[in-house]
């Protein structure tokens, strides 16, 4: 009878530790997934707020200001302390040339174009300021007779790189959403093609290489529905660059200072995403 029993509680030591040793190996090899890796990079992503938001230059580009509003619209429950920030940021831009173009990303759906709009839309403008716009606008003012082409043909061919490639690609979207169509072009493909690209020029940076177009393309694919391109470690490369202070930095990008407004909230924005988290507190 003891012999019996002591058969047993080595027989019940020795499956204990294999069940043991079996659970360590499988989570080496097969690591349970508990959320912890995002709720880090929600936290990153709250530090390079914080200082975006404590922030005493100017932002130079409205385009943050933009970002932040979508960030607050789609994780934020559209917080009221969030819209009053961006809206009170907004009055930097009072006198700039061209933020009356911008407005509709500022506002509701039943935006009407004014005066000062069509106005515009009718001559050339600087190069980013006159293909986004005319996508902004296509179900309210006619494009011009280059903008397919112009903005397309690049993308179908693979000849697009870069900023091009970023801002053309967000036209496309901003063309199809807006329920405007191509004579010559299948937007829907053209806009698959960009994401691609988008991806594998991201995919060439080596060596931890990092600049706010790095943040800015990670941020387009997530915000755009083409999560399936991102790679975990554009995420980590993101998170590790940024600065003791908060800010992520680009040299040399229109601030004198390398820490800066435009490439911290594109990276907060990309972490944002990722996470599915609100990055935003006061």
């Amino acid at each position: 009878m003891g012999k019996n029993l002591t058969a047993k509680k080595e027989k019940y030591i020795f499956i204990v530790c294999f069940v043991f040793i079996f659970a360590v190996i499988a989570e080496v090899l097969f690591p349970i997934n508990t959320g912890a890796p995002q709720n880090k990079y929600a936290k990153i992503a709250n530090n390079g707020w914080q200082w975006l938001h404590d922030y005493q230059g100017k932002f130079l580009d409205p385009g943050v200001l933009f970002i932040i509003k979508t960030i607050n619209d789609e994780y934020c429950g559209s917080s009221p302390e969030v819209e009053n920030f961006w809206r009170s940021k907004l009055k930097e831009f009072e006198d700039h040339a061209y933020l009356s173009v911008f407005e509709r990303l500022f506002g509701g759906e039943n935006y009407k174009i004014s005066d000062k709009v069509a106005g515009i839309l009718q001559t050339p403008q600087e190069y980013y300021n006159d293909v986004l716009p005319q996508a902004l606008y296509c179900d309210l003012y006619p494009v011009k007779t280059d903008f397919e082409k112009e903005t397309f043909e690049g993308i179908k061919n693979g000849k697009e790189f870069g900023y091009d490639l970023t801002h053309k690609f967000w036209s496309a979207i901003l063309f199809r959403d807006n329920g405007c169509s191509a004579n010559n072009y299948d937007v829907d493909k053209i806009i698959d093609l960009g994401a691609k690209q988008i991806a594998a020029e991201q995919r060439k940076i080596k060596g931890g290489g990092f600049d706010d177009l790095y943040a800015e393309r990670t941020a387009m694919l997530l915000n755009f529905g083409f999560q399936n391109l991102v790679e975990v470690d554009w995420i980590e490369n993101i998170a590790r660059n940024q600065k003791p202070s908060g800010a992520w930095a680009t040299p040399g990008l229109y601030w004198n200072e390398t820490e800066n407004p435009h490439t911290t909230i594109l990276s907060v924005w990309a972490l944002a995403q990722y996470s599915k988290t609100c990055p935003f507190n006061f």
